[in-house]
């Protein structure tokens, strides 16, 4: 049934009678003595229904997103939209953060659409821009209307977008020639302006990904990309103020003619420009405040510190005689026009999946005359559902009419917390109230790209002074870009610089043939080869050995586990569609796509290997639960083995309470257990009376056998000892393996070439996850105490993050005088094992508050509660380890914190500095890969490949390794005709580059060099040609023959030719000895070229074809005649 089912079956109660009546009084004001969970929002659409803008005022961001979540499921047809506010801590104001600019000036734009909008206490009192400051800043273009190019880029750049090579952020603008990008905020693409001299001739919006058009627009407004307007009359007005720290140094910008980000600490300053979000209501509108008596009384406090004295209720008073306000949750104080409604609220009581109980309170509902709703987001949980309440002799209605009580009604929304109406007898029972554990879900997903092409290549980009290395010529240094004329012919050459001041010139559609040189941590930085040399020859001749060698023994691998006999286990079973119905989480594409990946294994007849990597909470384990169920309805035992005691009982609580409702016995087998529970649960593994055994090390003991496994699932393999490594090879020889990891994914690079391993990747976050909020500055005390405190306040618990075990000591002084209330404890990997564990299950259990610790908890178990994260010395630390350290929290859909602190007034080394800035700008969901990108650059390729491969790696660079190795295993699997084809390297006197008044950006420039160089197939040429033509306008005619060149070399390479160079008048062309010319294309040669051409044989066969004096374009247009 549907929401406005739920509505209207609200709108009949007494309360909601009350509230409609009280709301006809213009501009009164209305209390109701208390409320919470999903009542609220209910309150909300209903009085939100009149069609006027509302704004709704959350305890705290993560209520503002239960709320939200809500109110999109309620008032379907409406703009629901987050007014987000900044961070307080204690009296300290963190800044707006980019994206949260965005979406504020979004919501403030879309006013006149009359949105909900969702917002924070911090929302509410935090200045932005007065609305008739935001309506004059705004600009509008439109199609065939003039537009001065110099003065619109001055404007955009003045307002503060920042101008690059390319747009794909809000706030941002790309020019090139009379083709103008720009990304609005409030918008959700960017668009591509086209002038035709000062008229606008095109606006197209466009993918900031792929930088391609999506459609076309007649108009574009632009919004400022800040709350800051710049200009004489603000640096005037910032003058007079004593201004110092943060504020001094944004003051300076703006002097120098930049708008810095972070530039709205600013305008509290500038009451001219200064407003708040209240000034955008109107009379007839709605405010509803859904604070608590006490919270508004400690938000009161805490604003008048950290904004100004009565700032909240400066806002209360601009709402007087405005728009009508509703108080959700009890008195708020003395006024003459309040209207206050008991509403005799009564949050529902969890259930804990307990459904005797449930169907008992629905059997006394019915006698109650109460009518219960029950709000499922999954219908699989609503069939779910009704068949479990079947055997108790409980029935719903298709359509539950207000007049029929007794019988309760299945309603698939998606709302986050129920509530009983005592008088109106209507209570609400939600999917949180009812499971164990479940979570917000929001329906935006983040984007992620349909194919996780992984390309060195992106993000590994060549940077002027780097090392690169040349396939054919070794490691030099590269010195840029060059442009060269030779014989009247201009082209761009990468220019390598050699030992000896040897210079190389590459062309540049021969790109593909150098890479970055990335070696391994702590190796030497290699010297340079000689150009002329023999010494690269021998290096690579060496490494190509050892690749082969290696190669030889992955496919080894590869064959036995092909060889070897596995059970096909059979198609999903009606059980197993049930019970994955039941996942009280909405699959993300990736999970679906890995569970397809899992599930095609399981049926083949051949052992499963597969590897599933993702990052920490992105489903991995709900997987693994699926395959072990698969596994044991077709009677076959499963072995979950992890590296801790702890994350055994983690699992076990997990894989218990998913399989609760099926008849699957599942035990653990770890210290956790006495010596006699352990001893019966293995006796029963051999009877076969087990069916998933969950456990650490001691699962792989010599006495621990299984009457019938057919499935081992390895959490984190990377963390076994080689012993327990080698016991896991012999429990893997004839059952399927899938192994978890949250490691960052070039550890695993060799299996993923190898096709020794199969491999899914879980890119894709759960809906509803936020970015963790990381936060990198020198240390604080004031940041510290109210980090600490805004946990504690939320039911949460922190980790602070102190890797020196000798002043433990002091640390955990330091912050219990910072914050007496806290309940702290300190730990190590020194302490005893037991000890240790028995600290963190008490830290789980939620003993204490805080856990002071070394990094031993960068590999610890998932505690959902534990949000804040406080790093001292961050600058100590790798880049992954502060990776792996900050994803011990935001495991939920609760707004997590990452404070990375560095002593006070200390410079740090420029490696410390760009490890703190890489992590602060990887904060999106997913960044796991990039992470482990950035730190192959500044740390090198470390042992990723094994101990064995170290002096191979460091001697040629970690890609062209990789890339020889996957090239060995592909000829030793024999691969087809069309992927052994070399590639023709062709070097004729054309006139072809990309003109810098086309791309002016070099590093852009190479970067589509690099594309036109790397492609392999036509189909993906004139995807790039379409790409550069909408990107960049029409193409200029060198690049037309650059693009002719990529062709050429296509259709050279695809008839078995390798070379195709230009001496002198002459061409000499040399074809694949394993692939002689076709008898056709020497005829066509003869033929037309006559006593021209000379064909040739050996030592290789070619032919040398005399230009009679063609150049430049002719040179093309006559291999394109003849060849194709």
């Amino acid at each position: 049934m549907s929401a406005k089912t739920l509505l209207s079956i609200f709108k009949k109660t007494d309360l909601a009678s009350s509230l409609l009546l009280a709301a006809k009084k213009s501009g009164g004001r209305i209390e109701l003595d208390r409320s919470g969970g999903s009542l609220q929002s209910l309150v909300v659409a209903l009085l939100a229904e009149k069609g006027g803008r509302a704004l709704v005022v959350a305890e705290n961001g993560e209520e503002a997103h239960k709320l939200m979540a809500d109110l999109k499921t309620l008032c379907q047809g409406r703009q629901i939209l987050l007014y987000p506010g900044p961070e307080l801590l204690d009296e300290v104001v963190l800044p707006l953060r980019k994206h949260a600019v965005s979406y504020r000036l979004r919501c403030l734009s879309l006013m006149g659409e009359k949105p909900i909008i969702v917002t924070t206490p911090e929302g509410l009192v935090s200045p932005t821009l007065a609305p008739h400051v935001l309506k004059e800043a705004i600009l509008h273009i439109k199609k065939e209307t003039e537009l001065d190019r110099d003065t619109f880029i001055e404007t955009l750049v003045g307002r503060g977008y920042r101008r690059g090579p390319a747009v794909v952020s809000p706030g941002e603008i790309s020019v090139r020639g009379g083709i103008i990008d720009v990304f609005s905020p409030h918008e959700a693409h960017p668009v591509r302006i086209e002038l035709w001299g000062d008229e606008v001739d095109q606006i197209r919006t466009f993918d900031p990904l792929t930088q391609r058009s999506i459609r076309e627009r007649d108009s574009y407004s632009i919004l400022p990309p800040r709350e800051f307007i710049f200009s004489h009359r603000a640096l005037e007005e910032l003058e007079t103020h004593g201004l110092d720290g943060a504020q001094a140094e944004l003051y300076v910008k703006l002097r120098e003619g930049e708008v810095p980000e972070g530039v709205e600490q600013l305008l509290p300053l500038l009451p001219f420009q200064r407003g708040s979000i209240v000034d955008y209501l109107e009379r007839g509108d709605l405010l509803a405040w859904a604070l608590s008596p006490l919270g508004t009384r400690r938000f009161r406090e805490m604003t008048d510190r950290a904004f100004a004295k009565g700032a909240l209720q400066a806002q209360f008073n601009k709402v007087a005689g405005g728009p009508q306000t509703i108080f959700l949750c009890g008195t708020q104080g003395e006024s003459d026009d309040l209207i206050s409604i008991r509403s005799h609220y009564k949050p529902i009581d969890k259930f804990g999946s307990d459904l005797v109980r449930l169907g008992a309170y629905l059997q006394r509902g019915k006698t109650e005359k109460r009518f219960v709703a029950l709000s499922m987001p999954k219908e699989g949980e609503l069939a779910r559902l009704r068949e479990l309440l079947r055997d108790q002799k409980i029935s719903f209605a298709d359509e539950p009419k207000r007049a029929d009580a007794r019988v309760p009604g299945l309603f698939r929304l998606d709302l986050h917390a129920g509530f009983e109406i005592e008088g109106d007898r209507m209570a609400l029972i939600t999917g949180p109230d009812l499971w164990e554990e479940q979570t917000l879900k929001e329906d935006d997903a983040f984007p992620v790209d349909e194919e996780q092409r992984v390309s060195f290549a992106d993000f590994a980009e060549l940077e002027e002074g780097c090392l690169v290395v040349h396939v054919d010529h070794g490691i030099g240094k590269f010195v840029g870009l060059s442009s060269l004329l030779i014989d009247g012919v201009r082209q761009e050459f990468l220019e390598i610089e050699y030992a000896k001041s040897d210079k190389l010139f590459v062309p540049i559609n021969q790109l593909d043939r150098v890479q970055k040189f990335i070696g391994v941590e702590g190796g030497r930085a290699p010297k340079l080869h000689r150009l002329s040399g023999a010494r690269w020859s021998q290096v690579k001749g060496r490494v190509r050995k050892n690749v082969e060698k290696l190669a030889k023994e992955l496919l080894k691998l590869y064959a036995e586990r092909e060889a070897a006999p596995g059970h096909a286990f059979p198609a999903d079973t009606i059980w197993q569609q049930e019970m994955e119905d039941a996942f009280p989480f909405e699959e993300t594409r990736d999970q679906l796509s890995a569970l397809k990946d899992l599930k095609r294994d399981m049926q083949k007849s051949r052992p499963m290997d597969r590897l599933l990597c993702g990052d920490v909470g992105y489903g991995k384990t709900e997987l693994a639960v699926r395959a072990a169920f698969k596994a044991v309805q077709e009677g076959k035992q499963v072995a979950v083995l992890v590296p801790t005691t702890i994350l055994a009982q983690q699992h076990y609580q997990t894989f218990s309470g998913r399989l609760a409702p099926f008849p699957v016995k599942i035990a653990a087998l770890s210290r956790l257990r006495t010596t006699k529970e352990n001893k019966e649960t293995v006796k029963k593994m051999k009877k076969g009376e087990v069916d998933i055994a969950i456990g650490t090390h001691r699962l792989l003991s010599k006495d621990v056998a299984f009457k019938d496994l057919g499935l081992l699932i390895v959490d984190e393999e990377q963390r076994f000892g080689v012993k327990h490594k080698e016991r896991i090879k012999e429990l893997k020889t004839a059952v399927d393996v899938l192994t978890l990891s949250a490691t960052p994914i070039p550890r695993t690079l060799n299996l993923a070439m190898s096709g020794v391993r199969d491999i899914s990747v879980i890119n894709t976050p759960p809906k509803g996850r936020l970015p963790i909020r990381t936060v990198v500055q020198e240390f604080d005390d004031r940041v510290v105490r109210g980090a600490i405190r805004k946990e504690l306040e939320r039911g949460g618990q922190i980790y602070y993050v102190s890797n020196r075990i000798d002043t433990q000591d002091m640390v955990v002084a330091k912050v219990k005088k910072l914050v007496p209330e806290a309940r702290i404890r300190a730990g190590h990997g020194r302490m005893d094992r037991a000890a240790l564990e028995r600290l963190m299950i008490d830290f789980y259990n939620r003993q204490y508050d805080v856990l002071v610790s070394t990094t031993i908890i960068e590999s610890g178990l998932d505690i959902p509660n534990v949000n804040t994260m406080i790093v001292e010395d961050a600058h100590r630390l790798g880049l992954a380890q502060l990776y792996q350290l900050r994803g011990r929290v935001g495991r939920t859909t609760r707004q997590a914190y990452a404070f990375l602190l560095y002593p006070m007034k200390r410079v740090l080394p420029e490696i410390a500095y760009t490890r703190l800035k890489a992590i602060e700008e990887f904060s999106d969901l997913g960044s796991g890969f990039k992470i482990a990108m950035r730190d192959l650059e500044i740390r090198g390729a470390g042992n990723i490949l094994g101990p064995e491969q170290h002096g191979f790696v460091q001697s040629i660079g970690f890609e062209l390794y990789t890339r020889l190795l996957r090239d060995a295993v592909s000829d030793l699997k024999g691969h087809s005709d069309k992927k052994a084809r070399i590639p023709c390297t062709i070097e004729l006197q054309v006139d072809s580059f990309i003109p810098s008044d086309y791309i002016a950006d070099g590093d852009l420039k190479m970067f589509y060099y690099r594309k036109l160089a790397e492609v392999d197939e036509y189909k993906e040429l004139e995807e790039l040609v379409q790409e550069l033509q909408d990107r960049f306008g029409k193409r200029p005619p060198r690049l037309e023959s650059l693009i002719r060149l990529v062709r050429l070399k296509l259709r050279c390479t695809e008839i078995g030719l390798t070379t195709l160079k230009q001496r002198g008048r002459d061409v000499l062309a040399e074809f694949d000895p394993e692939l002689p010319p076709e008898p056709a294309l020497t005829d066509k040669l003869i033929r037309k070229f006559r006593d021209r051409v000379q064909f040739r044989y050996k030592p290789q066969p070619g032919f040398t074809l005399d230009l009679a004096g063609a150049k430049n374009q002719a040179i093309l247009d006559l291999f394109e005649k003849t060849l194709w």
